[in-house]
């Protein structure tokens, strides 16, 4: 899911790694084999046991990553699955206990592992704990231009990449691809799963805003976009949106592709598609799909991490809007 390095051990079975198969039955006493990432403010550790690899993250955002994993689930968009280990719960000390007890066996006579070793340390130092399906693809950001244009070619790529647009439209995330901010984005938030022969999205997160000029002005954008999504027609390859156009040029620096060539000049119009389709089923959620996402994270929405208290909830405000 992530760069790996520093960790002090050979990671090389990561390249052949394969996911778990089950999140919900991970068996820690098997925990045979960890890699730490170097990418990310906190960054993710990735773990083999008897099922298979998955990954683990401690961080002060568990409510907003949750909330972005179940909304993404909810509307069809390929993503990691998510699930939460929480103190005091008996698989919360199974997990510290194995995977400090052998990050522990790396570093002691590593000095690099041991500063490797403090670091997780730190980060599992938290009441909730994020649990995530392991993705073998790479992101788009390491792809060399020719194998990402030929991978995105079809119209299943630029869909993709036109949900995730979306899903990022309603978590109000920046950080992976510069629609509604003033951002460069940042495609490794984009991966390539060969296996899977997908676009899969990573590390997203809902970023509420309080309630007063700043979310009036973007409320304003988000209702511009939907505007444009409807007046302009999904199948007409001369006149794309006018936003989906420009995201176009800016995916093709960030991604360093040319995405027109690659998909025979209709990647702003199947782009444009794929945010349609997720805006609109944003929008008429049904009351069965919205208690998954409150449940998911009703628990964590009144806890404290990191000293604050999480409105993940509030992010919804965006679904009337879409209607």
């Amino acid at each position: 899911m992530a760069a790996v390095g520093g960790s002090g051990e050979d990671e090389s079975w990561l390249a052949t790694a394969t996911p778990a198969t089950d999140l919900f039955d991970i068996r820690w006493s098997s925990l045979d084999k960890v890699a730490t990432s170097d990418s990310g403010s906190a960054g993710v550790i990735f773990c083999r046991c008897a099922s298979g690899t998955f990954v683990i993250k401690g961080c002060a955002t568990v409510a907003q990553e949750m909330f972005s994993a179940q909304l993404a689930r909810v509307l069809g968009i390929r993503a990691p699955r998510a699930r939460l280990v929480s103190w005091p719960g008996n698989e919360w000390q199974m997990l510290q206990k194995h995977v400090k007890r052998h990050l522990l066996r790396r570093g002691l006579n590593d000095p690099k592992a041991a500063t490797v070793r403090r670091k997780v340390e730190k980060e599992l130092d938290r009441p909730h704990i994020l649990i995530f399906g392991f993705v073998p693809g790479v992101g788009l950001d390491r792809m060399a231009p020719q194998v990402l244009a030929e991978k995105l070619k079809g119209s299943g790529g630029m869909r993709a990449i036109g949900a995730v647009c979306a899903l990022d439209v309603i978590l109000n995330n920046a950080d992976r691809l510069p629609l509604l901010w003033n951002n460069n984005g940042n495609v490794a938030n984009l991966m390539f799963c060969e296996s899977w022969n997908q676009v899969i999205a990573i590390d997203q997160a809902a970023f509420s805003i309080p309630s007063g000029a700043g979310r009036n002005d973007y409320l304003r954008s988000v209702r511009q976009l939907c505007e444009e999504l409807c007046v302009s027609s999904s199948t007409t390859a001369e006149a794309p949106s006018p936003t989906v156009a420009q995201m176009c040029a800016r995916l093709r620096v960030a991604a360093a592709v040319d995405l027109d060539a690659s998909d025979k000049g209709s990647a702003a119009p199947l782009l444009q598609e794929g945010m349609r389709s997720i805006l609109c089923r944003a929008a008429c959620l049904s009351s069965a799909d919205v208690g998954i996402l409150w449940n998911a994270t009703d628990e964590l929405s009144r806890a404290e991490v990191g000293g604050e208290t999480h409105a993940w909830g509030s992010q919804m405000w965006l679904a009337p809007l879409l209607r």
